[in-house]
């Protein structure tokens, strides 16, 4: 389990997590690939993180509109 986080460092993380969300799907929309999966790999790092936070709360959500690794 990860460190714990400060409430500023948890409102960032689920930031990030929105904007990288939303970056993915912008390089998708336009074919831009290699963009797109390092960004959504950015996105897997930080939903990583954010998970880990809640966590260590004691509470786990998960967000059902995480993208998902494609080819």
């Amino acid at each position: 389990m990860g460190k714990k986080r400060t409430a500023a460092q948890k409102h960032t993380l689920i930031y990030v997590q929105d904007m990288l969300r939303e970056l993915t799907a912008l390089c998708r929309a336009d074919q831009l690939k290699e963009s797109a999966y390092f960004l959504q790999m950015a996105y897997i790092q930080v939903s990583d993180d954010v998970r880990d936070s809640q966590a260590h709360q004691g509470s786990v959500v998960t967000d059902p509109s995480e993208p998902r690794l494609t080819q």
